[in-house]
């Protein structure tokens, strides 16, 4: 910890200035500051202009070069040289912005870059302490990331020095779309690079980077900022119907590849909405006549890294993200009645685990009477249910707009 001179000295007129006209700049919320969505100078494969929020960004430039900016859930480290031994310190910046070190009271550095910080530190610090040398280092990246899905590696070790696959990576400064790719492991042999997709906010962009992987054009290969979804689709031949309901972006049936899982029917849909609870999403599959299995996986793991959770699918597979209130297995299966038509549904003993995954809610035992049964033996057709939008937008309905009345 460091430690301050017992009689430290007033802030001299200049100080003052400079912590006045700190003050306005730091202190300004960072919503007011880039709250808009502006041109980013990189186009889609339409020629449509793709935006980007300022205040998403991960990176400003300074003097010709990107700086990372920090953000809240960074975690910093600071030393200062002060003649003697190195002192040092470590802090995690708060929801606010603001950092306290032992020897700085709290200030807000929020929204600025790592050098930008230092330079602030130091000047609070001249106050205490004769020409203070100040270095500040970012140790953990956790205020900005986005996500990739899709025909993407998966590596023991990445270019980075970790494991790699489809998931969420933190921005660590500027990164373009084919960057983070890369980052991730890279693109499959069989991956579409003429038609990678960004999500970003409400938009959807169809980006065409074989134009920056063989002819140097980057028109189509914007930076990515806090928040985007990357999916990168394949040539595998499709011969799977997933359909992925509830708190998703793009709700409906999917045609998915033989090695389609969670993950993949996930980024089908282009993601979760922000009402969505991925640790609660379902898996719903029948596996004999008379009783469907229903698995429950936490998304927000395989997003950290642990693909233990990124169960396959099978073909009449239902995929449902519930809403924060939809934790309950029976409120789940009573909205899901138009495409089920179960019935008969007792509350009994547990469901086995499957696959090694206790991933099963304790407790919960689905049965359908036999007749139920009979009728549905075969799995759900959702080849039919592809062609009837209204059973789609019915469940939809059942499970959004019942939530909203929660």
């Amino acid at each position: 910890m460091f430690s301050l001179p017992l009689n430290p000295k007033p802030l001299g007129p200049d100080m003052l200035r400079i912590a006045l006209l700190l003050g306005l700049i730091i202190w300004l919320p960072p919503a007011a500051l880039s709250s808009q969505s502006i041109e980013s100078g990189f186009i889609d494969s339409h020629g449509r202009p793709i935006l980007s929020t300022p205040r998403n960004a991960s990176y400003r430039i300074v003097l010709s070069y990107p700086e990372y900016m920090i953000g809240p859930g960074d975690v910093l480290v600071l030393t200062l040289f002060d003649g003697g031994d190195p002192q040092q310190e470590r802090v995690r910046v708060l929801p606010d912005s603001t950092v306290a070190f032992s020897i700085v009271p709290s200030i807000r550095i929020g929204g600025l870059t790592v050098s930008d910080a230092a330079q602030y530190v130091s000047s609070v610090l001249s106050e205490f302490i004769r020409s203070p040398s100040v270095q500040l280092r970012v140790e953990e990246y956790m205020s900005k990331s986005a996500s990739v899905f899709g025909s993407i590696n998966v590596r023991s070790v990445t270019v980075e020095g970790g494991n790699s696959g489809p998931g969420r990576y933190p921005l660590k400064g500027r990164l373009s779309v084919l960057d983070l790719m890369i980052v991730a492991g890279g693109p499959t042999s069989d991956a579409r690079l003429d038609q990678v997709k960004l999500t970003r906010g409400s938009r959807t962009y169809v980006l065409n980077l074989q134009k920056a992987t063989e002819g140097g054009d980057n028109s189509e290969n914007p930076f990515v900022e806090h928040g985007d979804i990357i999916r990168v689709s394949g040539l595998q031949q499709s011969d799977r119907r997933v359909a992925v309901l509830g708190e998703v972006q793009e709700p409906g049936v999917h045609e998915l590849s033989s090695d389609a899982s969670v993950f993949q029917a996930i980024a089908a849909s282009n993601g979760f909405t922000q009402n969505a609870r991925a640790n609660r999403t379902r898996v719903i599959r029948r596996v004999d006549q008379k009783n469907p299995t229903v698995f429950t996986v936490n998304v927000d793991r395989i997003l950290k890294g642990d693909l233990t959770q990124n169960i396959g699918l099978v073909d009449g597979d239902i995929v449902v993200v519930p809403r924060d209130w939809l934790a309950d297995l029976n409120d789940l299966l009573t909205q899901l009645q138009p495409i089920l038509s179960w019935g008969g549904l007792v509350v009994t003993e547990p469901l086995v685990n499957v696959g090694g995954y206790r991933i099963n809610d304790p407790g919960v035992r689905i049965q359908t009477t036999e007749s139920d049964a009979a009728s549905t033996a075969a799995g759900l057709d959702l080849g039919a249910l592809s062609g009837q939008p209204t059973v789609i937008q019915q469940v939809q309905e059942n499970l959004r707009g019942s939530a909203g009345a929660k």
